[in-house]
């Protein structure tokens, strides 16, 4: 079996892999034919390019057929191995012992005991009658000079090769359920065409894989092929292509959150469309189980209503979101564009598959809205001539937006404070107040509930490699997002049905590990919350400290678009936990000092201050961003000015200069002082302080002996 990229244009992808297979014939005697074969003066002067020998299915099949190839799994090892097209890395000086360039899992450069091992399984393999994959991994010369792999002098950068073939190499086996102790590989990188590439061979010494008319199956899967070409590109471009490709991805997901939410809101506010809204309503079928109605029922009795609904996403698509859905589309090309740099033609047009993608969320998004006037705003149905009033309310508070509802409900609060209590225009007036909070909160909570599934299916899609961490890392925020998601439609849940619904306190559960830290009032915080909230916290950072160079890192981050990723996160999450030490304090102060408000306020007062100004860092990256930033300036400054006196200093400004370089690892020791004591950040504020303390005694220390020396 081949899987074959064809090139684009004047230029080959940037990665192609191609692969075949062949049984073994335990008598079998050809394998001194066959590498002499390979190894012929014309074959090594003149080789086919990888894409010329693996894109020709004749003569591939030649090559199956070949009487002296199959016989021998030996001869090829010297095809690969051969000293005119394999070469050693220039560390092979620092060798005592005899070297290969060959290199398999863990060795770069094969030992004569390592070969031999090689050989010896090779020979138990011929006997065993199992299967040789040969396979050819190529790079196109563009992509080799982008990726910084050659330098000036034309030397290949072979470690760097090697090891993404490493990284790769134990989710290919494991995709096709080849890892295990009967597997070995071997690769060999060759330089003597114009296509650096990679001869890559795979053999067990028993078989292990399931039968087929009496033979093991031989055939990878695309799938397989295509995550370890994604692997080895990801391993080996540069930064500025896989910032490229993240940015795309993180545009794309936040169309995907925001606009199903904005084309409610503009079908609302446009008389045409408000009608078509209430047509789909009126087409509906009267489901008792509304969750019924979704993009994905094809039933009969659903048909008219999918029409209308697809008329008004069509509608909203080409006038009030026109922009964002052709920047929408004008992304999604980019991103397989790229795809198809990398890794060939073949790769898939995703573009319509993401439209669908997107209409699909939309047209859910308008479902759910017009089920929660069916459904939520009154539950008791014999309240008859009430229910018909409320749903009158609701349809014209949701008519508004969220926007103009929020604004209308700020105003109306202020009113309200104006009115007798107990007048029947107060009364009313709760009522209204009442229904836009109802509504305004499940728009909120609708939106949370498809971010959180959307990241979760997003995350899903992520390779975590062969790391113990990244993978439990993945499982950590994958239940996490779920979690969440569940978290938010409890929240959905009228009082009555979440005492029904959650016996075992599901929900309180959860809302400790998540609760929102800057709208969690005072009053309702509590040790145990705190504890929770902060556990949940020093989990997540925990695993983006131990991989911070992971894609599922990435993708967690709270400000992902930060140019200092883990670093902006470190500082995101110390304010987050210290958002939750100041209002616990505070509340602990008002209770201790309920009777007495000059003291409380006192306490209070600078405590508000802090909190208003981590307010601020958590609601606002750059503020972060600067913060880093200001430390790193004063940092250098200060290094600067040390080293400037070393000269003169002595002793005493040799131990400044080493404080002052402390401060350079400040970062690093803050980034670990959080994550061993992310419950406790009075401990670092006291190690910060007397860091400062000591270098302020050492400044003038150095001062005052410079003093003395111009005396």
């Amino acid at each position: 079996m081949t899987t074959v990229m064809k090139k684009s244009g004047a230029e080959s992808p940037d990665i192609i892999y191609s692969q075949g297979f062949r049984l073994a014939n335990a008598g079998g005697n050809g394998g001194l034919t066959y590498l002499d074969y390979t190894e012929r003066d014309e074959a090594v002067a003149d080789e086919l390019s990888p894409e010329e020998m693996f894109e020709d299915d004749e003569l591939l099949s030649d090559l199956r057929n070949d009487p002296d190839l199959p016989e021998d799994f030996e001869g090829y090892l010297g095809y690969t191995d051969r000293d005119a097209a394999a070469k050693l890395e220039n560390l092979i000086d620092s060798y005592q012992e005899k070297r290969y360039p060959t290199f398999s899992q863990g060795s770069y450069e094969l030992t004569e005991a390592e070969h031999n091992r090689l050989i010896n399984n090779l020979k138990t393999a011929q006997v065993n009658e199992t299967v040789l994959w040969y396979g050819v991994i190529s790079f196109s010369p563009e992509f080799i000079r982008e990726a910084g792999l050659i330098d000036e002098n034309n030397q290949v950068n072979q470690r760097a090769i090697k090891s993404a073939v490493m990284r790769s190499m134990p989710e290919m086996l494991q995709n096709e359920a080849l890892d295990n102790n009967e597997t070995f590989w071997w690769a060999d990188i060759h330089l003597n065409t114009d296509h650096v590439h990679v001869h890559v061979a795979i053999s067990q010494t028993e078989n292990t894989r399931p039968e087929k008319d009496g033979q093991p199956l031989g055939m990878f899967s695309e799938t397989t092929f295509r995550n370890f070409k994604a692997g080895i590109h990801r391993e080996l471009s540069s930064d500025r292509s896989r910032s490229r490709v993240r940015e795309i991805q993180q545009d794309l997901d936040q169309i995907n959150k925001v606009l199903p939410g904005k084309a409610v809101e503009e079908a609302r506010n446009n008389r045409q469309q408000m009608e078509l809204l209430r047509r789909i309503q009126a087409a509906l079928p009267n489901y008792k189980d509304k969750r019924r109605w979704r993009a994905s029922n094809h039933s009969k009795e659903f048909q008219k209503a999918q029409k209308l609904t697809d008329e008004l996403v069509d509608s909203l698509l080409d006038n009030q979101l026109k922009d964002e859905y052709t920047n929408f589309k004008q992304l999604v090309e980019e991103r397989d564009q790229m795809y198809r740099q990398a890794y060939g033609q073949r790769i898939k047009d995703t573009t319509k598959a993401k439209d669908e993608r997107l209409r699909t969320l939309i047209k859910n998004r308008i479902y759910r809205s017009l089920k929660d006037i069916a459904d939520e705003v009154t539950p008791d149905d014999d309240r008859g001539k009430t229910k018909e009033n409320n749903s009158d309310l609701m349809s014209r508070i949701e008519a508004l937006g969220p926007e103009k509802n929020a604004q209308l409900l700020e105003a109306e609060q202020r009113r309200l404070k104006t009115l007798d209590p107990k007048s029947l225009e107060a009364k009313e007036l709760k009522k209204v107040i009442g229904f836009r909070k109802f509504y305004i909160r499940r728009i909120n909570l609708d939106a949370e509930i498809d971010y959180h599934n959307h990241m979760y299916q997003e995350l899903q899609k992520i390779n975590s490699g062969s790391k113990k961490s990244e993978q439990e890392m993945q499982q950590f925020f994958l239940q996490a997002h779920q979690e969440q998601a569940r978290l938010a439609w409890l929240k959905k849940q009228p009082h009555y049905m979440l005492k029904k619904q959650d016996p075992d306190g599901e929900f309180e559960a959860l809302n400790n590990k998540y609760f929102d830290v800057t709208q969690v009032p005072i009053n309702k915080l509590t040790p145990q919350m705190v504890k929770a909230r902060k556990k949940q916290l020093a989990k997540e950072l925990g695993f983006m400290l131990e991989n911070p160079d992971s894609p599922i890192t990435n993708h967690e981050l709270p400000n992902p678009n930060s140019d200092y990723g883990v670093n902006n996160a470190v500082e995101y999450y110390r304010s987050t936990q210290q958002v939750l030490d100041l209002k616990l304090k505070i509340s602990q102060n008002n209770q201790q000092y309920k009777n007495n408000p000059t003291m409380r306020n006192e306490l209070n007062r600078p405590l508000f201050q802090e909190l208003r100004d981590h307010y601020q860092r958590l609601g606002n990256s750059e503020k972060i961003d600067k913060a880093i930033d200001r430390r790193m300036r004063f940092v250098k400054q200060q290094q600067d000015k040390a080293v400037s006196r070393v000269s003169k200093g002595g002793r005493v400004l040799r131990k400044l200069q080493q404080a002052l370089n402390s401060i350079g690892r400040g970062g690093r020791s803050d980034i670990r002082a959080l994550s061993r004591h992310l419950d406790d950040d009075q401990e670092l504020a006291m190690e910060e302080a007397k860091e400062d303390q000591e270098i302020e005694i050492e400044i003038e220390a150095a001062q005052e002996r410079e003093r003395g020396m111009e005396r």
